[in-house]
């Protein structure tokens, strides 16, 4: 904690005793950023990254260097195995990049995607969900279909946080797009989408934003 109020731009928004803890904050998917044991009581913090089907980006602690493999495999942000000062600053520093890149894809109105040899820019706005299949996506907008060689996992980290959300471990939804919840899934197109029960806090509160009455 000494580390992070030595840099100017990082801040501590949540502090949890184990990962059962931060499961039940209804805000913990909008951190840009995660430090994580790796050996924590009851289960490891890599199983419990790798039970989440979404997750911020998160670094992991452990004094065994062994550990560091697993971490990366499991697309880790960074991997620390003290917590010296000038070791953690590098750190920081990677995070600050990939908030910088955050910020950019949330002003952004579009993106560019390759789908039948073509490279098509599509409004996000105009996107109603994105599907995982195997190695690719489909990516259903209010007018076509797109399928791009990309895994969702990819995909989510190029949508703006703020105007999409995982649903479950096959599907990412347009918020603006949700007509209703109704059960454990949203409607959009009057069409349902399951919700998995681990995430349907942290859905219904993204999507209401605050406005349920």
């Amino acid at each position: 904690m000494d580390c992070i109020k030595r840099v100017p731009f990082l801040e501590l928004k949540e502090v949890h005793a184990s990962p059962l803890e931060a499961d039940a904050s209804s805000h913990f998917h909008l951190l840009d950023v995660i430090f994580i044991n790796a050996h924590l009581p009851y289960i490891k913090g890599l199983d419990w990254i790798a039970s989440k089907s979404t997750c911020p980006a998160f670094i992991l602690l452990s004094d065994d260097i062994k550990d560091a493999a697993p971490a990366f495999d499991n697309d880790a942000l960074d991997f620390l195995s003290s917590m010296e000062f000038n070791r953690f600053y590098k750190a920081a520093l990677k995070i600050k990049k990939v908030k910088s890149q955050s910020n950019n894809a949330l002003q952004a109105e579009s993106i560019f995607i390759k789908s039948d040899n073509r490279i098509n820019k599509v409004f996000f706005d105009d996107i109603l969900y994105v599907e995982a299949q195997n190695n690719y996506i489909n990516i259903i907008t209010k007018k076509k279909k797109y399928t791009s060689l990309m895994k969702l996992k990819d995909a989510e980290k190029v949508l703006p946080k703020d105007l999409f959300i995982r649903i479950q471990k096959s599907f990412i939804v347009n918020i603006n797009c949700v007509q209703a919840i109704e059960g454990n899934a949203v409607v959009i197109n009057d069409s349902l989408f399951n919700i998995s029960r681990p995430l349907k806090k942290q859905v219904i509160a993204s999507i209401t934003q605050g406005s349920l009455v």
